[in-house]
């Protein structure tokens, strides 16, 4: 059964992956020959691959077949969704139906399956060779069409307006968790189907902390306040991270931020398809490391975003990766001074040969509530 001829968007992204399947594993040399078949558990790239929004299957791609396999909850709706691919309901699970459509050698996802499923699939299938790889799809996904640029775009306009709608809730006594919880609720009159991620929010010294989880912290004037959230729309996510100061302004917060703020213009305006993620992250580092704050900026300086808050590219000062065309990112510097406070501001962008297109639209200027 030959599948993918229909030209939709799920069709397209079958025929890449299929590119897998065409080049010999010149990292295995007792391989002969390219794989047969690509065995994809990942249930992100398995949503990428067919449109399947629900959270148990598994597919298997051929040269010339695609079989997608669930589970009897999703019978009908595997029906209504996935129409690229023989859709299968697993008699007893998935794995032991999956191994019987095994042939001679398939790509597995690595860095997905655990020990006790890899085990088991070779009990399974013992005539099979496997191929263990890791990001298996995540070139592909890294590239976004003009259909997931928009979703994100939906996503981030919805995390925008959240924040705005927030802004009149941070008073004096206000608790992290408070806020945090006023942010999920917002997100969701906005139209989010779900956070993203766990928000964030940190008042006071607690700013310093890059992943602080909201606590029963009360608000006092003289606080930074860091928000950091994102939402899902259409299953694409968004992330944003900004930071005000409540109530008494002060010079040294005002000059972090300022720093903060050149180290994110700098990345943006480097940032372009066709360069090392070295070297992104190194224009936001160089600003901030020129201003005495090298020891403070504690992470890197972003990701690439899609279906999951976290995917490739990653953009740190050790990856060589070169950043693809059309792949969406975050460029979010940071300064965090332990015990004190900690500045952070993030924006999404998308990336081009002509350069790093901001998705955003809230303002990053310097503002004091």
């Amino acid at each position: 059964m030959t599948m993918g001829a229909s030209g939709t968007v799920h069709a397209r992204r079958i025929e890449r992956a299929r590119e897998l399947l065409t080049v010999p594993d010149r990292a295995e040399p007792l391989c002969a020959g390219s794989p047969d078949q690509v065995f994809v558990t990942r249930i992100q790239d398995i949503r990428w691959l067919t449109g399947f929004t629900g959270s148990n299957a598994v597919m298997i791609l051929g040269k010339t077949d695609a079989v997608f396999l669930t589970d009897g909850r999703y019978r009908t709706q595997a029906t209504v969704e996935v129409s690229e691919a023989r859709v299968l309901i697993a008699e007893t699970d998935l794995l032991q139906d999956a191994a019987e459509l095994f042939k001679k050698a398939i790509l597995i996802q690595s860095d997905h399956l655990t020990l006790a499923q890899r085990k088991r699939l070779g009990e399974l299938a013992p005539d099979t060779r496997f191929i263990e790889k890791e990001n298996l799809l995540s070139q592909f996904r890294a590239t976004k069409d003009a259909a997931e640029v928009a979703l994100v775009q939906e996503a981030l306009s919805i995390s925008e307006k959240t924040i705005t709608a927030c802004l009149e809730n941070i008073k004096s006594g206000i608790t992290e968790r408070e806020l945090a919880a006023e942010i999920d609720y917002q997100h969701t009159r906005f139209g989010s189907e779900g956070p993203a991620f766990d928000t964030i929010v940190a008042f006071g010294a607690r700013s310093a902390l890059p992943h602080a989880r909201p606590g029963n912290v009360r608000l006092l004037s003289g606080d930074v306040v860091l928000i950091d959230c994102g939402c899902t729309r259409g299953g694409y996510c968004s992330d944003i991270t900004r930071t005000f100061l409540y109530g008494t302004d002060k010079a040294e917060v005002r000059d972090v931020y300022a720093v903060v703020l050149e180290a994110l213009n700098a990345a943006v305006a480097e940032a372009r398809s066709g360069i090392r993620a070295a070297e992104l992250d190194a224009a936001a580092r160089a600003v901030i490391e020129s201003a005495g704050y090298a020891d403070f900026f504690v992470h890197s300086l972003g990701h690439g975003v899609g279906l999951e808050i976290h995917e490739m590219p990653k953009i740190n000062k050790l990856s060589n990766q070169i950043l693809p065309e059309n792949a969406i990112i975050t460029v979010e510097p940071g300064i965090y001074l332990p015990d004190r406070f900690g500045i952070r501001i993030e924006e999404m962008v998308l990336l081009t040969s002509d350069g790093g297109q901001r998705l955003n639209d809230s303002p990053t200027k310097f503002t004091l509530l």
